[in-house]
Formats: structure tokens, C-alpha cells, sequence
């Protein structure tokens, strides 16, 4: 049986896309909340300190807290990289975590990059950091 999050991988990563054709980090994650359990998340911009405190109340709002406790499935991450901040989400794949997130940049020839499914150790690798874990509770 197909997962359902392989209808996300490869469509592109686009600044401010809310899907359903493309998608930047919080559109991704808004999406998947939308579809999988009906939560409708306010549109942010993740990528500045100011707008991912926006995120933190919205998130706070519907219920989840940042936890300690190691990564599980339907968490929200929220880690900073090379050009920002950056959200994904964890899920359960055949009984293995990994990150599915929107990845991608804006260069000189226009945006490049797409939804991808990663393990945290992997997205660790490619320089994100100071993770937050986000767990409705």
C-alpha cells in the first residue's frame, strides 16, 4: 500500500506556496494538517526569528507544546539552517521516523528544490540545527 506522503515528494519548493502544486516549509506542513486531520493553520512565513514566534502561537493555540522527549510521528520540527529558520513534520513510514519538509532556495535562474522525505539525522547532516519538537498534546 502506497504511503500517502509520497504524493508530496518532488513537487517543487516555491517562497510563500501553499500548495497544492507547490509548497514552502509551513504550506507543506499546513497542507498535511489540513488533509490528514482537518486542523486549517494560519499562513506564516517561517524563514525570520519574528515570523516563527508567529508560528509558535499559532501552533500553541492548537494545542501542541515544545517537548524534550525525542521526535515521534505527526510532531512539528522547527530548526534553523543555512538561510533561516525552516518546519517540518514527522512521520511514520513502515515504522521508521523521518522529516518530510519543503526544501529549497531562491537563486539567480528562480527557485530550486522540493518536498522531500528525510530521516532527522539526514537533515541534521545537511546543517540544521537548533531543533524544536512540536507535539500536540
Amino acid at each position: 500500500m502506497k504511503h500517502w506522503a509520497y504524493d508530496y515528494i518532488g513537487k517543487p519548493w516555491r517562497s510563500g506556496a501553499m500548495g497544492p502544486h507547490a509548497f514552502n516549509c509551513w504550506g507543506l506542513v499546513r497542507d498535511v494538517f489540513l488533509l490528514r486531520y482537518g486542523l486549517d493553520l494560519p499562513e506564516v512565513y517561517v524563514g525570520t526569528d519574528t515570523n516563527v514566534r508567529a508560528m509558535q502561537q499559532i501552533v500553541k493555540h492548537h494545542g501542541w507544546r515544545c517537548v524534550q522527549e525525542p521526535a515521534q510521528a505527526d510532531d512539528i520540527v522547527l530548526m534553523r539552517g543555512r538561510s533561516g529558520r525552516h518546519v517540518g513534520v514527522m512521520i511514520d513510514v513502515q515504522g521508521k521516523l523521518y522529516v518530510l519538509h519543503a526544501n529549497g532556495y531562491e537563486s539567480a535562474r528562480g527557485p530550486v528544490g522540493c518536498v522531500m522525505l528525510q530521516t532527522l539525522t539526514e537533515v541534521l547532516a545537511e546543517g540544521y540545527g537548533d531543533l524544536e519538537i512540536w507535539r500536540r498534546l
